[in-house]
């Protein structure tokens, strides 16, 4: 039983998806159908990308990145800032939530001595600016990867609708950084980094640029996920445990519910008479309680204007702990380190990604 409970609160989101699948179906009985609601090249995508990123992980590629720009930072305020511009760039490669994976536990290590607050007032700062630097590249996050393709992008028309909001949230982060305190330089090294497998890094990396030629429909995403399968068996088999196989079952649950849901007249009329026109604000909305990525999925299949609903996703990433799974994922790392104060966690989390939710949702709309 306590085990159940544990997953339960370890994986909410899949728990929610599942239950909505399961009861949908009970209104629209399982039929050949349902093989129509699912998205295969997004679920390819997030295998490939996923098992990719685990890859150069592995080769010590993300860590000597990372030692080689916090090595060069000085003073306390440097380095956080180099952490956090860290995380806002690299997550448009390797998504939100590896950034934050990667750097969470440096950031930990490098800031040990420093007192409670700065810990947590910089490990936020990382926590949104990965949500943000995300939204930048169809590849950052698993809604934008979703919508891009549900809405058969292209790259113009992409960049084109979100570039301006990140750069926006740059120059957000940078006035924080330049506002905040982060206490005396720090006395802890990060440690030395991982050797790099030059063997590894070079196969991964051509792996990576697969994945970007599929992205931008450039390669048969078939063809990339033979490369990146075969290259998992061949070279290490444990990368295929490393894949958030969960997440993919977290989307295909969705893809049955939106398709379900979609079916019913009544239901698809009046989510439509909301959305339409609303779509960031809804979909920011929306995120706050289910997270940005279900969010994205729910509501696509109702409006026609996916630019508005990939801005209000992403925007949706700011506010609530459940609003991304990354800010998530952050936190759990900061709650297993030593003393940690969680209480002044969630007050700097909830102040600075309010705050940010709201400038956002007002600066969109005065650009767009």
């Amino acid at each position: 039983m306590s085990a159940i409970k544990h997953f339960l609160k370890k994986e909410p989101v899949f728990v929610i998806s599942f239950a909505a699948a399961i009861i949908s179906a009970f209104f629209v009985p399982p039929s050949m159908d349902y093989v129509n609601y699912v998205k295969f090249d997004v679920l390819e995508l997030l295998f490939c990308l996923i098992c990719v990123v685990a890859g150069l992980r592995g080769a010590g590629v993300i860590s000597f990145a990372a030692h080689a720009l916090v090595a060069r930072a000085g003073t306390s305020r440097r380095l956080a800032a180099a952490l956090t511009l860290l995380c806002f760039f690299s997550s448009m490669l390797m998504t939100n939530d590896v950034a934050l994976i990667t750097f969470v536990p440096i950031t930990l290590t490098v800031f040990a001595a420093a007192e409670a607050k700065t810990v947590a007032l910089v490990i936020v700062l990382e926590t949104a600016a990965a949500n943000l630097g995300s939204m930048a590249t169809p590849v950052g996050n698993p809604q934008n990867l979703f919508l891009y393709s549900n809405y058969s992008m292209s790259a113009g028309a992409f960049f084109g609708a979100i570039l301006p909001l990140a750069g926006v949230s740059l120059v957000i982060l940078l006035a924080l950084l330049a506002v905040f305190r982060f206490g005396e330089a720090p006395k802890c090294a990060a440690g030395g980094a991982e050797p790099v497998k030059p063997g590894g890094a070079a196969l991964f990396g051509a792996l990576f640029v697969l994945c970007l030629a599929s992205v931008f429909k450039l390669l048969n995403i078939h063809i990339c996920t033979a490369a990146v399968a075969l290259a998992a068996l061949v070279y290490d088999r444990r990368l295929f445990r490393q894949v958030d196989w969960l997440l993919l079952l977290t989307f295909l649950c969705f893809f049955i519910f939106s398709g379900n849901i979609s079916r019913f007249e009544a239901v698809k009329s009046f989510v439509t008479s909301v959305l339409v026109g609303n779509e960031t604000l809804v979909g920011a909305l929306t995120s706050q309680v289910i997270s940005n990525v279900p969010a994205a999925m729910l509501l696509a299949p109702f409006t026609p204007n996916g630019e508005a609903l990939m801005r209000g996703v992403d925007i949706g990433g700011m506010g609530t702990p459940v609003a991304s799974l990354a800010s998530l994922i952050s936190y759990r790392i900061y709650c297993a380190s030593e003393k940690p104060a969680r209480g002044r966690f969630m007050a700097i989390f909830f102040i600075l990604n309010f705050a940010m939710l709201a400038a956002l949702l007002l600066i969109e709309r005065i650009i767009y």
